[in-house]
């Protein structure tokens, strides 16, 4: 179940977690994740890179108000979504479905509205 959670380690911030999925909806371990805050310009850096777990997860990542991106890398395949926005105190949790047309579930979050691929450096986003 997708949702938002208020978690007590992150009160003073927002965050997101996730997992990542095949397009079957089996969890794909060792994606690397990477979170990029907007407006996304191409001297960016990656606010934080996680690598999923066996059980395609990464964890709560405590981040400050605002948009994100979040962007995955498999088999030198990037996709990108979208998180519209981060509140004080929530956890937003998501979903990267991965497969010919990636797309990401979760609240506040916009599957193709930014490509990774195009706007951010290659090297910043490993």
């Amino acid at each position: 179940m997708l949702g938002v959670t208020a978690l007590p380690a992150l009160a003073a911030n927002g965050g997101v977690s996730g997992k990542v999925v095949d397009a079957n909806g089996h969890p794909v371990a060792g994606v690397h994740v990477a979170i990029f805050a907007l407006p996304l310009k191409r001297t960016n850096l990656a606010i934080a890179t996680l690598t999923t777990d066996r059980h395609g997860s990464f964890t709560d990542l405590a981040l400050e108000p605002g948009p994100y991106v979040v962007s995955s890398i498999v088999s030198r395949e990037r996709s990108g979504c979208e998180l519209g926005r981060v509140f004080d105190g929530a956890v937003t949790r998501m979903t990267l479905h991965l497969g010919s047309k990636p797309t990401c579930t979760g609240p506040r979050f916009h599957t193709a509205i930014v490509n990774p691929a195009l706007t951010a450096d290659e090297n910043v986003i490993r």
